[in-house]
């Protein structure tokens, strides 16, 4: 018994000496009677919900929903469900107490036999549905009508599934024909409902056998959402994440699902391998691609197109290809981003990271090197097609290796350059003066035709 197990019958103790009913149940129970480490414990007790807070207040307590809290005793979270019937009402702290029929409405309750047995402080079961038998032979059951329950709760199917998946257990024959017969209920069914359950499908021990048993009763073709990638990944599982599945889903269902959000780490990295996978379906990552989208999207998006059947795993191949780049990063470059804040007007200063990565992409492609006098010489120009606002001057005094003194009546730059800043600053002017917003292409057409007509080289 370890301390998880031994803190848990503690719990137990605290209802029984306070006159509550207590019990281990489900997968908890189960666990003990195949000697398995316990990953949950769940707690039914006749006490009302506010008795058991008010038992166990010096302890965090969180409402998992109407019917279930979690206590957090002992350094352990236990999750804690009442039995009393609906009807009873809590007064001055008393609670009319519903004993062992009440347990047994619990039991009925719960989904497949073997995790309908209730547990003691002493160790004693209740089972009221055969599931230590169940156990031993290493059978799925379900727990009443299937029709009734199925319909009423879908999600039921998919749990007999994680089932398999996580004890390589196998249905009875009438939970069998109760599945294929029932699994209709799906189609219709909330998607949100059922994730939590294929999430521990596919975390199972067991989850070839579950998919092919799944895909043999055609219960994916009534799970719209997973179809195509339940189908796909029967014939070729190979041990994925279940955020790598949800890609897939998502990829083959050419959609993003927002319900899948909650089981995702880094929403927007997963955005960004989605678009890599759609748009890169053949791996063909040049270096620019593999210095814009990043070394882990390269790497993730290779792994999911390799699982679709699209591509060869080739992370060695990427990060070889990494390895290899002339520049990794803006802060590579032979030119500091304080050279670019000179040149650039404070009010584009935003976009001095979009001037960095021109710079990175034309270096990685070979149009220019790595060297101070061919990236000064480019920023102009990126500045110049983009219409981003820059200042001569800052041009000037950000090269400190040129001696422009010397040469002052031959500027190297074209008269023309200098016209635009012109254009720039008085299109400026105007509108920090004047309340002016914007100015047609055709006015900043003429402003720098007449200025070029009266002004010559040399001019200031």
């Amino acid at each position: 018994m370890n301390e998880f197990h031994s803190r848990g019958k503690e719990i137990l103790k605290i209802f029984i000496n306070n006159g509550y009913e207590a019990y281990f149940v489900g997968e908890a129970v189960r666990n003990i009677i195949l000697s398995k480490s316990l990953q949950t414990i769940e707690i039914t007790t006749s006490a009302h919900l506010e008795i058991v807070k008010q038992l166990f207040q010096d302890c965090i307590i969180n409402d998992i929903n109407e019917n279930l809290i979690s206590v957090k005793y002992a350094g352990y979270t236990y999750y804690i469900k009442s039995f009393a019937s609906s009807g009873s009402k809590v007064n001055n702290s008393i609670l009319t107490k519903h004993y062992s029929k009440n347990l047994l409405d619990d039991l009925a309750s719960r989904d497949y036999s073997i995790n309908a047995i209730a547990m003691s402080h002493s160790g004693k079961l209740t089972d009221a549905y055969e599931g230590y038998s169940d156990i031993n032979k290493r059978l799925i059951a379900h727990i009443g009508n299937s029709k009734e329950r199925f319909f009423k709760d879908p999600s039921l199917i998919i749990k007999g599934f994680a089932l398999m998946s996580e004890l390589n257990y196998k249905f009875v024959s009438k939970t069998k024909k109760a599945i294929i017969r029932r699994k209709k209920y799906l189609t219709h069914s909330d998607i949100d409902l059922l994730l939590d359950d294929l999430k521990k499908m596919f975390e199972g021990v067991y989850v070839k056998r579950a998919l092919y048993t799944m895909c043999k009763y055609n219960v994916h073709k009534t799970i719209p959402v997973f179809n195509k990638v339940l189908r796909k990944l029967q014939s070729n599982y190979k041990k994925q994440t279940f955020e790598e599945i949800l890609l897939m889903a998502d990829v083959l269902n050419g959609k993003l699902n927002d319900k899948f959000r909650r089981f995702i780490s880094d929403y927007d990295e997963y955005c960004k391998v989605y678009d890599i996978v759609l748009e890169n379906k053949n791996f063909r990552y040049d270096q620019v691609t593999l210095y814009t989208k990043g070394l882990k999207s390269c790497v993730a998006a290779n792994k999911i197109n390799y699982y679709l059947g699209r591509s060869k795993l080739k992370v060695k191949a990427i990060n070889k290809k990494w390895d290899k780049l002339i520049v990794k990063s803006p802060e590579e470059l032979n030119y500091r981003v304080e050279n670019l804040m000179k040149i650039i007007r404070e009010k584009d200063h935003d976009k001095i990271k979009f001037v960095q990565d021109e710079l990175v992409k034309l270096v990685l492609v070979g149009e220019i090197k790595n060297t101070r006098t061919d990236l000064e010489k480019t920023v102009i120009q990126i500045l110049q097609k983009n219409n981003i606002y820059y200042n001569l001057q800052g041009v000037f005094n950000s090269n400190n290796e040129k001696e422009l003194e010397n040469n002052n009546s031959d500027i190297s730059y074209d008269d023309s350059n200098e016209i635009k800043v012109v254009v720039n600053d008085i299109i400026k002017m105007l509108e920090e003066n004047k309340n002016i917003n914007s100015f047609s292409k055709e006015f900043e057409k003429d402003l720098y035709s007449l200025i070029k007509k009266y002004t010559k080289k040399g001019d200031s």
